[in-house]
């Protein structure tokens, strides 16, 4: 998919640059698309860095969620690979979500994307005990 590409040559450009100094055109050069293409995705930096934010995050859930379901167990690797993703991916993660200009507004449009993202994944469960559903619906509520 074109927008993961873009949001993985965002990730390369953040590492050696500041998100803040970055342009739609180092982007594009590093996804290997020209910036047209680029804004039939996002429309600014801003709005890719926030896109990507979520994107690490939500692969972070993606990986250890179905852990939490494995019959009475936890799939100890899932979790530990998990974390391990976010460790990588913390400065970025950090920088990307300090420098936005309403950074309060950017973190509650990002807590309400994480809730429905974790909200749809229990919705397609259908093998889990009620009690880890309630678990999960009481933290995300």
């Amino acid at each position: 998919m074109k927008e993961e590409q873009i949001i993985a040559g965002f990730i390369r450009t953040a590492i050696r640059n500041p998100s803040k100094q970055i342009t739609v055109k180092e982007i594009s050069s590093e996804s290997k698309i020209n910036r047209t293409y680029f804004y039939q995705f996002f429309d600014s930096e801003e709005d890719i860095a926030i896109e990507t934010v979520f994107s690490l995050i939500s692969a972070f859930i993606n990986r250890i969620f179905p852990s939490f379901f494995c019959l009475n167990c936890v799939n100890r690797s899932a979790v530990e690979k998990g974390v391990q993703d976010l460790i990588v991916h913390k400065e970025i993660l950090e920088a990307l979500l300090l420098e936005q200009p309403n950074h309060i507004f950017v973190l509650i449009n990002l807590q309400n994307k994480i809730k429905t993202h974790i909200e749809t994944k229990l919705m397609h469960i259908t093998l889990i005990d009620q009690h880890k559903k309630d678990f999960f619906s009481f933290k995300y509520n």
